[in-house]
């Protein structure tokens, strides 16, 4: 059942990652000063591959993968899933979030960029 719940969450969440960012000026702009990855407009064109490495090491180094946003609210007020307007807020504020907040954010911004990305659902659960 969890697993279940998570994919819809999960899929729900992509349906709107496109609508994140308004530009793909705007997903530069983030990589250049929060991410602080230097001449990525440039790095782009010239080499993606490395410019992608260097920007996940990046986002992990500056995001934080987190669970306290989550348990400090009550069950009953927990949603499946996190809006986008949200998914991105948790983001740049520095919040950071769950693996589908953070995985949800990355492929919007790596599409913004101009990468081709797919979604892939796992889970942490045994193989029973």
């Amino acid at each position: 059942l969890m697993r279940w719940v998570w994919s819809l969450a999960h899929a729900h969440i992509g349906l709107a990652v496109c609508n994140m960012w308004s530009s793909s000026t705007e997903a530069f702009s983030y990589v250049l000063d929060v991410l602080k990855v230097l001449s990525p407009v440039s790095r782009m064109e010239e080499d993606p591959y490395s410019l992608l490495d260097e920007i996940i090491k990046a986002f992990h180094a500056s995001v934080p993968f987190q669970s306290v946003s989550l348990i400090s609210v009550e069950p009953k007020h927990r949603t499946a899933a996190p809006t986008i307007e949200e998914v991105k807020s948790a983001v740049v504020s520095g919040k950071g979030g769950l693996c589908y907040t953070l995985n949800s954010f990355m492929k919007a911004l790596l599409e913004a960029l101009g990468y081709k990305i797919h979604h892939c659902t796992s889970d942490i659960g045994s193989s029973d």
